[in-house]
């Protein structure tokens, strides 16, 4: 925070994103968006702040200049872990990709994977280096996943918040790419099933929670 008519600045380490966020769950954010935004949106507007009024006061021009001057304050982003897990708010869009200005470097997150249940169940989609969605079902799938479709090909990206009718999506996968490693995904043009391992160890982490809750 900083004081804009005295010398007086407050710099401190802030991070909202983390390994794992809850987005959009607070009710006064739900008020002050109109109950409608993209992750990217939200948290563009948790994240970014360039010189925005606060309710605190400098207590230098008070104290020399018997003035309530207000602070403002600023926000960036400074590092990012390589994987964001997300848990959505429903009201909360989905989107395909994120990007992020990390201190004047843009990085770019994919969507992954994504958890469902319905309450007794646990099912996951994962997307490979190709952009094709696949899904597994412990109890109908087994040890393989079952080719959908390409995620580009699919309109409404909020159709991803539910699965087979009647699962729904408590957590998403976002991984860092471009001008990185490869994540390890591989290619399956030519088949419908898979096992679970093959899709990549960055995504072994949707499978590893999905088997650790299923009920």
């Amino acid at each position: 925070m900083q004081c804009l008519n005295f010398n007086f600045t407050i710099q401190k380490p802030y991070s909202y994103l983390q390994d794992y966020t809850a987005v959009g769950w607070c009710s006064s954010d739900y008020e002050k968006l109109k109950h409608t935004a993209s992750i990217q949106e939200y948290l563009n507007y948790k994240i970014i702040k360039n010189l925005e009024r606060t309710n605190k006061k400098c207590p230098n021009c008070f104290r020399y200049n018997k003035k309530d001057f207000p602070l403002y304050t600023t926000q960036c982003l400074n590092k990012l872990p390589a994987i964001l897990i997300f848990a959505l708010a429903p009201w909360i869009d989905i989107n395909n990709l994120l990007t992020f200005n990390v201190s004047g470097i843009l990085k770019h997150y994919i969507l992954k994977g994504i958890i469902y249940t319905n309450g007794n169940h646990f099912t996951a989609r994962l997307i490979d280096k190709d952009f094709i969605i696949w899904y597994h079902d412990g109890q109908t799938t087994h040890s393989v996943c079952q080719r959908e479709q390409y995620l580009m090909q699919i309109e409404n990206s909020n159709q991803l918040k539910f699965c087979r009718e009647q699962y729904k999506a408590i957590l998403y996968q976002f991984n860092q790419f471009g001008g990185h490693r490869s994540q390890g995904t591989i290619a399956c043009r030519n088949v419908t099933r898979v096992p679970p391992s093959k899709l990549g160890c960055r995504n072994r982490f949707v499978v590893s929670k999905f088997r650790r809750f299923k009920a």
